[in-house]
């Protein structure tokens, strides 16, 4: 942070702020979501470009923790974006995201046709990891209901396109969730 200070880099430094602040709320520091809200003020002013992707990875992280709160406040200031903006380029991680923060709020059949969504525009964007993400989670959330085989197959051939990399945290997790699902665990 002291470079991005140093040099005068602010988009950097926002974005820094934005993933130090949502590492402080992860392990329950003080000052995080200000540190968070700080950055991506710091980020816009500067940057005006792939807001999205930084605030994506912030929403996740408070998913991941149980900030659901958090959640819901950085993912509706993500809809903003998308819907005052033209940045499309991480669009399906937001409706991956939203999925996965829809799920953990109970809301079963909104998280499933996020998911689906997220799956179909990754694919159609040939966003191959984002694709796999989408597929890993509707196997996770969904992989023993009506669908489940279905998913369950989505999932397998999105994996097998993977040519390098194969050992990369997401495809890990992939090969780990379909193993669990076809093995009814």
């Amino acid at each position: 942070m002291r470079i991005c200070e140093r040099f005068g880099y602010s988009a950097r430094l926002g974005q820094l702020m934005m993933a130090r602040g949502a590492a402080a709320v992860a392990i329950g520091q003080a000052g995080g979501e200000q540190q968070i809200d700080q950055g991506r003020a710091l980020w816009e002013q500067s940057a005006k470009f792939s807001t999205e992707n930084s605030l994506g990875e912030v929403v996740q992280v408070m998913s991941d923790v149980g900030r659901l709160d958090l959640a819901e406040k950085y993912l509706g200031q993500l809809e903003r974006i998308y819907a005052e903006t033209p940045e499309r380029s991480h669009y399906s991680e937001f409706l991956r995201v939203g999925g996965l923060v829809k799920a953990d709020l109970g809301n079963l059949q909104e998280a499933k046709t996020l998911l689906m969504q997220a799956r179909a525009l990754a694919h159609d964007q040939s966003a191959l990891l984002f694709e796999l993400r989408a597929c890993r989670e509707l196997v996770r959330l969904f992989g023993r209901d009506a669908d489940g085989a279905a998913h369950r197959e989505m999932l397998a051939g999105v994996i097998h396109q993977f040519r390098e990399g194969l050992e990369c945290p997401d495809l890990v997790r992939a090969r780990a969730s379909l193993a669990e699902a076809e093995a009814g665990g």
